[in-house]
Order: structure tokens, then C-alpha cells, then sequence
């Protein structure tokens, strides 16, 4: 009998290590998974933040806007100097001289201003880029804290793009002064028959002489009631990745980070989270 309770009571403390076993291996599971869930919502919030900061720097200052709004008038300008000159064919030569004159300053302005918009695109990118990578470093620096059992490694900027958001035009006013104009932008589809406003991204050549001349308009929401469009999250299906022609307005950013505790029970690397997050800056503010 006491050989039997004997082994009944070592039978009972076995199963009794192996239930306490097998509840801090729960425990231990419960808490991992929960601090990679944590980790996971803090890598998400911070690449909210660093999509939203370059966003709003891409239009700082209202530079994409202002830049919209100058290549519409420098565009009227150039139509308008053609006009005139071919008017003046037939007149005094004095007078032809000038208006030639005028039409070769006005392209060149054109021409000037194309330049200075491709200036003004890698200025605002390269900012862009320095205040997200900025952002990133300082807020992650901050979460750090939060790691004491999961070993992280360190997270990972993959990709930052920058683009507009699809369906978005240009805040630049469709310009209707010279009847011919607006009747030539209409026939290319330059901005929508209903519509006030000039398309987004696009080269809105001009006829014949002219076609030489790039006129690039960026997509960048308008104000509303002299309201300007807030800055804010989007989806990143709706975001269109841009070449180097146009002035972007949305910045995408993905991160990623590498997960594990370095013990037996969950090696190194053991779980992969990756997030990406993508956000549209401030429009354009009303013309003065």
C-alpha cells in the first residue's frame, strides 16, 4: 500500500509540474503575443506620423499651389503673346518688332519657370525625406521602453515614395479670358467640361508655335470656400506613385521590424511585421 501511494503521490506532482509547465508556457505565449501586437500598433502609429510629416512638408508654404497658379498665367501669357504677334504681322514693322520681342521674353519665362518647377520638386522632396527619416529616428527612440521581454530588432525605413492622390486636380483655376484658349482647353480635356479647375498632373500643352513649351500642373486639392483642405491619412490604394515631372502632394512610407526573445521557446526572428502607411498634406490656400 505504501508503495502504490507512493507512486500515486509522484504521479500526482508530475502532472502537476507538467500543468504548471504548460501554464507558463501560456503565460509566456499570451505575453508574447501581446507585446507583438503592441509593437505592431506602435510600428503602425509611427508610420502614420512619419507619412503624415513629410506630406505636409511636400506643400510647405504653399509653394506647390503657388507654383500651380504661376504656370496657368505664365501659360495665358505665352497664348495671348502669340495672339498678339500674329496680329501685328500685317502692321507697322515697329510695332511687330515689339510684340516679337514680348512673345520671346514670355517663352522664356516659360521655359525659365519649367526649370525652376523641376527645382522645386527636389527641393521639397529632399526635405521631405529628411523630416520623415528625422521623425522616424525620434520616435522610435521613444517606444523603446516598451520592449522588455521581446527582443526587437532594429526597425527597418524600406521605402519612402512620394506621389499624389488619385482623382485629385490641380488647384489652379481654369483661366477662360481668351475665348480660343479656353476652347483649346477644352478640346484636350484640360480640365472637365463642368469643372472650375485645371487637371491634375498633367502637360497642358499649347497649340502649334508653342508646343514646345511644358506647362506641368500638379495635383493639389483646391480650398473649398476659401477653406483649405486639411491634411490627412488616405488609402494607400488610392495613392499614384509619380515620375519626376510633377510636384508630389502625398508621401508613402513602409517599415518594417524583425521579432523574437533569443530563448528556446521562440528563437530569434521569429516573427516579421511590416506596415505601411500613406497621407496626403494641406492644399493649396485661397489666392489672394
Amino acid at each position: 500500500m505504501s508503495s502504490n501511494a507512493s507512486r500515486t503521490h509522484g504521479s500526482m506532482l508530475l502532472v502537476s509540474a507538467c500543468g504548471f509547465c504548460l501554464l507558463v508556457m501560456w503565460i509566456l505565449l499570451g505575453i508574447y503575443f501581446s507585446m507583438v501586437l503592441l509593437i505592431r500598433n506602435q510600428l503602425e502609429s509611427t508610420a502614420d506620423d512619419v507619412a503624415l510629416i513629410g506630406a505636409c512638408q511636400l506643400n510647405d508654404g504653399n509653394r506647390i499651389g503657388q507654383m500651380n497658379n504661376l504656370v496657368a498665367r505664365c501659360r495665358q501669357l505665352v497664348y495671348s503673346s502669340r495672339q498678339n504677334n500674329e496680329l501685328s504681322m500685317n502692321m507697322r514693322n515697329d510695332l511687330h518688332h515689339l510684340t516679337t520681342q514680348i512673345l520671346s521674353e514670355d517663352r522664356l519665362a516659360a521655359l525659365e519657370l519649367d526649370k525652376e518647377n523641376f527645382r522645386l520638386r527636389n527641393i521639397a522632396v529632399d526635405e521631405a525625406t529628411k523630416a520623415m527619416k528625422d521623425a522616424f529616428a525620434e520616435k522610435w527612440t521613444s517606444c523603446k521602453a516598451i520592449l522588455p521581454i521581446v527582443l526587437a530588432q532594429n526597425p527597418h525605413l524600406d521605402v519612402i515614395r512620394f506621389g499624389s492622390i488619385a482623382s485629385v486636380e490641380s488647384n489652379a483655376s481654369a483661366l477662360y479670358g481668351i475665348a480660343e484658349l479656353a476652347s483649346y482647353d477644352k478640346s484636350i480635356r484640360a480640365f472637365e467640361v463642368a469643372g472650375k479647375l485645371y487637371r491634375g498632373n498633367i502637360n497642358a500643352t499649347l497649340p502649334q508655335e508653342d508646343t514646345d513649351l511644358k506647362f506641368y500642373l500638379s495635383s493639389l486639392a483646391a480650398p473649398v470656400n476659401n477653406y483649405i483642405a486639411p491634411a490627412r491619412f488616405v488609402s494607400t490604394s488610392n495613392f499614384v506613385p509619380i515620375t519626376s515631372t510633377y510636384l508630389p502632394s502625398a508621401a508613402s512610407v513602409t517599415m518594417s521590424i524583425e521579432l523574437g526573445t533569443g530563448t528556446k521557446i521562440f528563437p530569434e526572428g521569429a516573427t516579421n511585421i511590416s506596415v505601411t502607411s500613406t497621407a496626403t498634406g494641406y492644399g493649396a490656400s485661397p489666392v489672394r
